[in-house]
């Protein structure tokens, strides 16, 4: 029996692989009839030691090793064990190696990991907040173009009623505050002198001819508001409109003076109004005349707690003509008092229900228009309903 070189596991002959290893086997010479020997035959040398090698005949022999043909590989039987084909062992993973950069060599650096995810949300990100700023920027945009719009109109409308209206809204000047405080203490009034007191020769006298048969310069009875001279409308101070063929002015805040011009300028001139006032009787209706600007212009006023006066206003200015005086021809608040004053050159007279209150001299101003009037001091709850607005010119 032929042993395997590898395995030293016993194998036939014919057998050119070895059935225990899978180790390819020398090739066995076949017999055959012995050659003269001529020094320079082949000998087949054994791939594995252990075998003795074959001494030459003689010294002058040479030896010539030749290459071993590759016989045909020949078809080994179902039973033979297959082939084991050689492997290389893998080493196992260093300690530390489930960290990066564990398994790397010393100055080593691992490569950054990979980013994941996709771009597809960041870019759906950036697209929704661009779509919130443009909604943003439309509903600012719409705002403030809304809110320029309203402006814009309620500027128009309260200067349309302005100037149809003709009202002119002022505060009062400090001076004119302390008048009007010191009318609503209780400070007792002082007895009036005997020069005040009517006498026979002082008795009032009746209106001058010429104020009844003057022209008629301006008439508004408030029975058509499409003919009057004022309009209905609202300001941040007062209320006006008409109702029952009258015009009422109903106050909405403290310690201001009210009042709305009527058209054309007046010289020597009665004008008189109907007016009743509803609310305290620190309250007070009248007219102005001679008005030149809302710094400059006379005003007469009548109160509810049966008091008159006459002031003039120059420069803004106040200066008293008449001190709040009391007077028995005013009725109380809710009754209907007609006021009437009478220009001639610098002459001014006074009148309520058709009684001459005072008389003056003054020449601050000869001329100017005309207007109705409120005074509301401490409570702006007044409201003055007037009517029959007539002004006549004197011969």
């Amino acid at each position: 029996m032929v042993q395997c070189p590898n395995c030293t596991a016993d194998v036939k002959p014919e057998e050119r692989f070895c059935g225990n290893c899978g180790a390819r086997l020398p090739e066995q010479p076949a017999p055959g009839a012995q050659r003269p020997i001529t020094g320079k035959e082949t000998v087949l040398l054994p791939p594995v030691g252990g075998q003795p090698a074959a001494t030459p005949a003689d010294n002058d022999r040479t030896l010539i090793a030749g290459p071993t043909p590759l016989p045909p590989t020949p078809i080994p039987p179902a039973a033979s064990v297959p082939q084991q084909l050689p492997t290389t062992p893998i080493p196992p993973p260093p300690v530390g190696g489930g960290y990066p950069g564990a398994g790397l060599p010393p100055g080593a650096a691992a490569p950054p990991p990979k980013s994941g995810g996709s771009n597809i949300w960041k870019i759906v990100g950036i697209i929704a907040g661009i779509a919130v700023l443009a909604c943003v920027a439309l509903a600012a945009g719409a705002y403030i173009f809304f809110r320029r719009v309203s402006n814009d109109a309620g500027n128009a409308l309260q200067t349309a009623a302005a100037v149809s209206i003709s009202t002119l809204e002022a505060i009062p000047t400090p001076e004119a505050f302390a008048t009007l405080e010191a009318l609503s203490t209780d400070v007792p009034q002082s007895e009036p002198t005997p020069e005040s007191e009517p006498t026979p020769e002082s008795e009032p006298t009746p209106e001058p001819a010429s104020g009844n048969t003057g022209p008629v310069l301006l008439r508004d009875e408030f029975d058509d508001p499409s003919r009057s001279n004022f309009n209905d409308g609202e300001t941040d101070n007062a209320i006006y409109s008409f109702a029952d063929g009258t015009y009422i002015v109903k106050a909405k805040q403290p310690k201001l003076i009210l009042w709305q011009t009527v058209r054309g300028d007046y010289g020597d001139a009665t004008i008189s109004v109907d007016a009743t006032l509803d609310g305290p009787e620190q309250s007070a209706a009248g007219l102005i005349f001679h008005y030149q600007d809302d710094k400059n212009f006379y005003i007469y006023t009548v109160a509810g707690d049966g008091s008159y006066s006459l002031d003039v206003y120059k420069n803004d200015v106040l200066t008293t003509l008449i001190d709040w005086t009391d007077a028995s021809a005013i009725k109380a608040p809710g009754q209907r008092n007609n006021l009437r004053v009478e220009t001639s050159g610098s002459t001014i007279r006074l009148y309520v229900n058709d009684e001459l209150l005072d008389e003056v001299t003054d020449s601050t101003f000869t001329n100017g228009k005309a207007a109705i009037a409120i005074n509301t001091y401490d409570d702006p709850n007044l409201t003055v309903t007037f009517d029959n607005l007539i002004i006549r010119g004197i011969k």
